[in-house]
């Protein structure tokens, strides 16, 4: 020894051990990427539909597997192992994904555009003839609670001492005449007059219902076969003429980025709660059919169980879509007011 001091080696600091360190493989980084990409892609309206669908083939299965006990069927679904729980993760991936793929078309095919061909024409023919039936019937429901209501309101509104030449005034525009006798300051006072006020309230609110039922149908364009159809019709039809040509998909796109944040935003939302719920009616058609054909190795009873589930939660589906169909119309028309605004 010669005394002198070695010195001791100098440990490396964190950040240039992380610079050591060996990278991670190429392949992890591009297969964590790809998922990151795919998952971001997926819509959130697509995940609750995938789920249902997975969900219900997986207890149908389950049940079929005990021989229709349902305590054993429930027990082999929760003590499912992590490998199980993988792949049905990725069950869920892919049926997102496969859904997602075909929303515009379950609303498409929920709406009664179900093309020219002959499997479609003779259904698209019956309910067209079913809802212009409709539509003609509540029309016409219309015009008797109107004049019955009208006749009630005409009486009280004389005995609350309403002056006739008001009144006549009310008569003509109901029946769509000129009231050619009446002053201009009459005729304002004759028509400031809530009438229907003066009329008898189940009247009253019974008349109000129907007017909304009506407004659910076209007037100038087409009838649809279905009552979705039509609902979103309807308001595409007070739309289209600010719309022009370009069609109502074109104009919402040529539009939505002059459009205040708010809307943008309520827009997006009705969408995609008419999207999910369209999609809820055809994946529980798949699903429920699905499940008969498993359950019914068990027993009729089952399969015609499903089928009756089946049945109550696709009719709760559509009539979700119908409301979201209704609240995405409201949008679309403050829409087409604010484009309409802008350009004068």
């Amino acid at each position: 020894m010669d005394g002198t001091r070695t010195p001791a080696p100098r440990q490396p600091s964190a950040k240039q051990a992380q610079s050591q360190a060996p990278p991670a493989p190429r392949y992890q980084e591009s297969l964590s990427q790809l998922v990151a990409r795919i998952l971001d892609q997926l819509s959130v309206s697509a995940w609750l539909p995938a789920a249902i669908l997975v969900a219900t083939l997986l207890i149908a299965g389950s049940i079929r597997s005990a021989g229709g006990d349902f305590h054993a069927a429930l027990t082999s679904i929760v003590s499912m192992n992590a490998a199980s729980l993988i792949l049905l993760t990725g069950a869920v991936i892919l049926a997102t994904t496969l859904t997602q793929a075909f929303e515009f078309e379950a609303i498409r095919l929920l709406e009664g555009y179900w093309g020219p061909g002959l499997v479609g024409r003779a259904p698209g023919r019956l309910g067209c003839a079913w809802h212009a039936r409709r539509r003609k019937n509540v029309r016409s429901a219309i015009r008797s609670v109107q004049y019955t209501a009208r006749c009630q309101a005409l009486s009280r509104l004389k005995e609350s001492g309403i002056p006739d030449a008001q009144l006549d005034v009310l008569r003509a525009d109901w029946d769509m005449r000129d009231s050619h006798n009446a002053s201009k300051r009459i005729a304002k006072a004759a028509r400031a007059i809530r009438w229907l006020a003066y009329a008898d309230p189940a009247l009253a609110r019974r008349l109000e219902a129907l007017t909304r039922k009506a407004d659910e149908y076209p007037r100038t364009v087409p009838i649809l076969p279905t009552r979705l159809g039509n609902t979103l019709r309807s308001y595409e039809e007070r739309v289209l003429p600010v719309s022009g040509a370009s069609g109502l998909e074109g104009f919402v796109q040529r539009e939505f980025d002059r459009l205040p944040a708010s809307i943008r935003v309520e827009h997006d939302q009705f969408r995609q709660r008419l999207d999910l719920y369209c999609s809820l009616v055809i994946v529980i058609w798949l699903a429920g059919a699905a499940s008969a054909a498993l359950l019914f190795h068990v027993g009729w009873a089952y399969a015609a169980g499903g089928l009756v589930l089946t049945a109550l939660l696709s009719w709760l589906s559509y009539r979700a879509a119908i409301a979201s169909a209704r609240e995405y119309g409201v949008i679309l028309v403050t829409i087409a007011g604010l484009v309409g605004d802008a350009a004068t």
